[in-house]
């Protein structure tokens, strides 16, 4: 599916940065109360934000396996337990830390973040769910969802869609 949506496009697949960051939270209030959860957390986002993530899975590991040691899959431990949500957030920063590289990502330019993506989704549902909008069935709603999507695409799209603009009048000549 990924082949036939983006062809031989060079897509970076980037982990949202708020998302694990909420994780990292969640794991900041198991280790440490008030004051030195905010703390830790702040650390924490700070390691994401910088790249450093060898640094962060290292402490998020050492802080899960002093409540439990590592197990096959964190459902194995018992639920709402401290051990299971540090492993499970743990687990998944090891899962897909190839994925948030955080400070390469800012390097180059792009979002670390998927709320653009999110706000362009509201936006473009709002616009088709406006009042009186009646679309028939898929193939006119799917067909004006493209719209949108191929004029903020930077790929070209939107201009192998469309021909050229006209040519001017004034550029003409008098006939």
């Amino acid at each position: 599916m990924w082949a036939e949506t983006f062809g031989d496009v060079i897509v970076v697949w980037i982990v949202d940065f708020h998302h694990v960051s909420s994780r990292l939270a969640e794991c900041a209030n198991v280790v440490a109360e008030g004051t030195g959860a905010r703390k830790l957390f702040h650390r924490w986002k700070g390691m994401l934000y910088g790249g450093k993530l060898k640094k962060l899975l290292g402490e998020l590991i050492r802080r899960a396996e002093e409540f439990s040691p590592r197990p096959e899959a964190a459902s194995d431990l018992p639920e709402e337990s401290p051990g299971r949500i540090l492993w499970e957030h743990a687990l998944y920063v090891e899962r897909y830390r190839k994925h948030m590289k955080c400070d390469e990502y800012r390097a180059n330019g792009w979002p670390i973040a998927s709320g653009h993506v999110e706000a362009f989704a509201k936006h473009v549902g709002g616009r088709m769910k406006a009042a009186s909008k009646r679309w028939k069935p898929v193939e006119g709603s799917e067909a004006m969802v493209n719209l949108p999507a191929d004029q903020a695409s930077q790929d070209g799209r939107w201009q192998r869609r469309w021909p050229p603009d006209p040519v001017p009048l004034e550029k003409l000549g008098s006939t």
